[in-house]
Formats: structure tokens, C-alpha cells, sequence
């Protein structure tokens, strides 16, 4: 199973996120979820999950410094940002940033279904 993480300032986002897939069907598993930013980077130090899905907006940090906070840490996951239309510029930021993906709100299940076959996909080329 590949473990994700789910962090957003808004708890119902991530709640939305976790119950709007079945992650299990797909080889993946939610190891935890946080809405506090020091409180997420201390819980995926330590899980280490594979993939992190994170919204770009959070009260003290923005989502694109939480993921380089992480890599600075020396964190090898994959990262997915959530976005509004209108946040559109943090998808190349997130990119240039040695991001995965990125998932537009409202959170769309099969497009999030697509990108775990091609996150799956390329940690099996990658091994």
C-alpha cells in the first residue's frame, strides 16, 4: 500500500478528500490527515508517507513552502496541491518546485483516480 497524507486548513476539505475515493482499491492507504501546518510537517516526518496531498492556501504558510519545507527535511514523497481555479499559478510553482500533480476543488474523484494510476506507474518505472 502507498500511504498519503492530507493536509488542508479546512478540516472538511480533508475529510472530502479521504471519503471521496476508495483509496484501498487503488494500492493506496490515508495514514493521517492534519489542518495544522507544524503539526502535519512533525506527523509526515514521521510517517513518511508516499504522496502528500496539500491546498495551497493555509493561515501561517503557504502550501508551496510547507512542500519545500518538507524536501528541505529530506522528505522523498510525491506532492499533489489542491487548487481553486483562480489559484491557478501555484500549479507552476508547485512544479517548478519538484511537485507531482495537482487536483482542482471541488475535489474530483476520477481525475484523483488517473493520477494514482500514474503516481503507481512511475514508482514502478522508477524501481
Amino acid at each position: 500500500m502507498h500511504g498519503i497524507y492530507i493536509f488542508d486548513s479546512d478540516a472538511r476539505e480533508i475529510k472530502n478528500v479521504a471519503g471521496a475515493v476508495d483509496w484501498t482499491k487503488h494500492g493506496f492507504e490515508v495514514v493521517g490527515s492534519n489542518s495544522d501546518p507544524p503539526t502535519a510537517l512533525d506527523e509526515i516526518a514521521v510517517l513518511k508517507p508516499e504522496l502528500v496531498i496539500f491546498g495551497t492556501e493555509q493561515p501561517h504558510t503557504r502550501g508551496i513552502e510547507f512542500m519545500k519545507a518538507l524536501r528541505e527535511a529530506g522528505l522523498d514523497s510525491a506532492f499533489v496541491v489542491l487548487v481553486t481555479w483562480w489559484d491557478i499559478d501555484s500549479i507552476g510553482h508547485l512544479f517548478h518546485s519538484g511537485g507531482f500533480d495537482y487536483l482542482l476543488k471541488p475535489f474530483d474523484k476520477a481525475k484523483a483516480e488517473v493520477l494514482m494510476e500514474r503516481f503507481t506507474s512511475k514508482r514502478l518505472k522508477s524501481s
